[in-house]
């Protein structure tokens, strides 16, 4: 059995502002849901808050380990969230979700149909035809959530920093 490595990062702004990046099967974001961790924050910590990081998990990927340049990254639970977007197929049959799914996928063509969807591997949405077309989609994404925590108010002499955190994965082939 092969295993792959994932290896997913978050750089959190203690001066303003957040950046996430997405490698496929790990996406890990910035808690804004009105009612989690952050209250609806995703930018602007004060040093020394703690920040709330939500982790979404393909299929068959387990993390490893989180590794943070400041701080402690903890387990504090899970949960799902709904998430409505639209698929854009410009001249082809394939789409992709920016979380991966896990379950509930519905939705509407505005004009154009294409057919049938079905979502592969995740993230990878599969229209029974080719052609320009709109769907717009809305399905489950499931998350862990973690707390980034014992922070300083203070980071080599600077009350204004950035932490990065890094997520260390394994999905099994």
């Amino acid at each position: 059995m092969a295993v792959k490595e994932i290896v997913q990062s978050l750089t959190i702004d203690f001066s303003g502002s957040n950046t996430t990046s997405n490698q496929g099967v790990l996406k890990l974001e910035i808690d804004g849901r009105p009612d989690g961790l952050n209250k609806g924050k995703t930018s602007g910590f004060l040093p020394g808050e703690s920040v709330g990081i939500l982790a979404y998990r393909g299929s068959g990927v387990t993390i490893k380990n989180i590794k943070s340049s400041v701080g402690s990254v903890v387990n504090v639970g899970s949960g799902t969230k709904t998430i409505s977007t639209d698929l854009v197929f410009a001249d082809t049959n394939q789409a992709s979700l920016a979380y991966p799914s896990s379950g509930g996928f519905d939705g509407v063509w505005l004009g154009r149909s294409l057919g049938s969807l079905v979502v592969l591997q995740d993230t990878n949405v599969l229209a029974d035809n080719s052609g320009v077309a709109i769907f717009n989609a809305e399905y489950t994404a499931a998350f862990d959530t973690y707390r980034l925590q014992s922070i300083p108010a203070i980071v080599g002499g600077k009350s204004n920093y950035k932490v990065i955190v890094v997520f260390y994965a394994e999905q099994v082939l």
